[in-house]
This record gives structure tokens, C-alpha cells and sequence, in this order.
């Protein structure tokens, strides 16, 4: 009886295996046949327009594999239909001013990471020995971990659920229904920035939520990591975040920051104060990795002053590499 039962069983698995087999040779021809629609970028326009607003697509990206969310229409948008990640072309160049100024790099410290457009091609395309990923917005965070978990990183790479600034305590964060990555803390801008912000990025509003604020000191292992890069896109709080955490700095790391004046308004740090806590870590040189050919400049208030003038007439932002 015992034999007759094992040898259904045995029959049974081999007819599903058989099953399996025959379907994954079927679906075949329309996985290629949908790989190679997909190169046109015509039909990712449609794709991406057509498609039902709260849904969640992947996109391939040379060997990343990237979940985005049809509600943000900024990130997402710029993922899927130019299969490209946001700000990864600045973090290239980066590493090359890097590595022709002779900075090892072996891991990265990703504040304000979103999905992971940078943290996750950065992992796959340098093979860094460790990550950390920091994004306080919940929705933002869970697809995050779910693109770590599709690249197989979950094991490089520590994610937290955080905002940073430069004492420890809880935030309100305004959220925006078609960019997902405009979050901001709702104390960082008085009332007329903040419309101009909303009005410049053409933002809806979603809904506030509440988050635990901590100093990047604090972050857990964040002090054993070799060689590690800083990528700070923060919305407006990067220069408090530094100044809240200047032992991190001590041995001149490497360093990103996105620089906007407009957000960076009504914070307690300047930028005259923030070249001082530069200069006093070692840093000499910054590069506006927006260039096409970024030269190191002087860091010092002046430098500050004049990109500041220029940006707030054309109200727009800045990647700056600090060495």
C-alpha cells in the first residue's frame, strides 16, 4: 500500500514538473517577444501612460532589476521610459574624480535613498563590500526593500527607516502623490517657499506623516564601514545633517551633497558655516558633478555665495562632490 502511494506521488510530480517545463517553453517566445517591444521607447511612453496609476511595473536596467510606482511620475517615470536611474550618471563621474584623486571606495551611505536608484546600481556595478540605505517615507521604504531583495543585496546592504537632521527627535513630512521623492519635514520651509517649492515642482499633496528623527552618527555600524562614500539628497536638511554628525567627516570621506537654495532657506546651518565645518575636516575641493567636465574649486563662503546667487535666479539644484 506504502509503495502504491509513493509511486502516485512520484507520478504526480513528474506530470507538474512536465507541466512547468511545458509552460516555461510556451511563455517563451512572448518573454522575447515582450523583451524586444520593450527596447522601443515609444511603447514604454504608452506602456507607462496607459497603465492603471497604482501599479507597480519592473524595468530592467542593464543587470538591475527595479520595481517603480505608476503614482510617482518624476523617478519613476525616468526609470522605466529612459531605462535610466536618476542622478546615477552624476554618481559615475564621482567616482572617476575619485579615483583620479586616488580615494578608495569600498562602501556607500545612501540618505534619502527612495527606491535605491542610486544605492542599488552603485552595489551592482562596483561591488562595494557594504551599504547602508536610509529613506524615511514609508511606501518609498518598502519598495526600496523589495529592490534590495530582487538584486539579491539584502545581505550588503542595511536599510532604515529614519529621517536624518542634527539632534534626535520626531518630524512631520508632507508627501506628494506624483513625486514620491519631494518629501519634505513641514518645518524646513516658511509659507512662501514652501508654494514656490510645490508650485516649481507642480506637486500634489498626500498626506503628512510622522518619523523618528536621528543624527547619522547614531545609525548602527555606519562607523565600521571601509572606505566609505557619502550621497546626501535630503531635501533641504544636508547641511545640518553634516553638522550634526562632524566626527563622521574627521578623516576627510568622501562626500555628495544635493544643494538647493530654496530648501536650504530657513536652515540653522549656512553655507559660510558649512565651509567652515568643511575646511576644518580637511576638505579642499568641491566639484559640481553637473558639469560636463567637473573642475575642483576652492571650498570656501565665496564659492557658497556665488552658486547660490546663480541657482536661486534659475531656482534649481546642485550635485557637489567635497574632497
Amino acid at each position: 500500500m506504502y509503495k502504491k502511494v509513493l509511486s502516485e506521488k512520484i507520478l504526480i510530480k513528474k506530470i507538474y514538473n512536465f507541466f512547468i517545463f511545458t509552460l516555461y517553453l510556451f511563455s517563451q517566445p512572448f518573454t522575447a517577444t515582450a523583451q524586444f517591444i520593450d527596447k522601443f521607447r515609444l511603447i514604454r511612453i504608452l506602456k507607462y501612460y496607459l497603465a492603471s496609476s497604482d501599479q507597480l511595473l519592473i524595468q530592467k536596467i542593464n543587470e538591475v532589476a527595479f520595481i517603480v510606482d505608476l503614482k510617482d511620475r518624476v523617478n519613476s517615470k525616468k526609470i522605466y521610459i529612459n531605462k535610466e536611474f536618476p542622478q546615477f550618471a552624476e554618481f559615475l563621474k564621482a567616482m572617476e574624480i575619485l579615483k583620479l584623486n586616488d580615494k578608495f571606495v569600498d562602501s556607500i551611505v545612501d540618505v534619502g535613498s527612495h527606491y535605491g536608484n542610486i544605492i542599488i546600481p552603485a552595489m551592482n556595478h562596483f561591488e562595494f563590500s557594504k551599504g547602508i540605505a536610509i529613506e524615511p517615507i514609508s511606501e518609498n521604504f518598502n519598495i526600496l526593500n523589495a529592490n534590495i531583495v530582487l538584486n539579491n543585496l539584502q545581505s550588503k546592504v542595511d536599510t532604515h527607516k529614519i529621517f536624518l537632521s542634527s539632534e534626535n527627535d520626531k518630524v512631520k513630512i508632507k508627501t506628494y502623490k506624483n513625486n514620491s521623492a519631494a518629501a519634505l519635514a513641514s518645518f524646513n520651509l516658511d509659507k512662501k517657499s514652501l508654494k514656490s517649492y510645490e508650485s516649481l515642482n507642480n506637486l500634489i499633496e498626500l498626506n503628512t506623516e510622522d518619523v523618528i528623527s536621528r543624527k547619522l552618527e547614531d545609525i548602527d555600524g555606519i562607523t565600521l564601514l571601509k572606505s566609505p562614500i557619502y550621497w546626501i539628497y535630503a531635501q533641504g536638511e544636508e547641511f545640518n545633517i553634516i553638522n550634526g554628525s562632524q566626527q563622521l567627516f574627521d578623516q576627510n570621506l568622501p562626500l555628495v551633497i544635493a544643494y538647493s537654495p530654496l530648501l536650504n532657506n530657513t536652515h540653522s546651518t549656512s553655507e559660510k558655516e558649512f565651509a567652515k565645518i568643511l575646511i576644518t575636516k580637511n576638505y579642499s575641493k568641491v566639484y559640481d558633478l553637473y558639469d560636463d567636465e567637473p573642475i575642483g574649486n576652492k571650498i570656501n563662503a565665496e564659492y557658497f555665495l556665488k552658486l547660490k546667487n546663480y541657482l536661486t535666479k534659475t531656482s534649481s539644484m546642485r550635485l557637489l562632490l567635497f574632497i
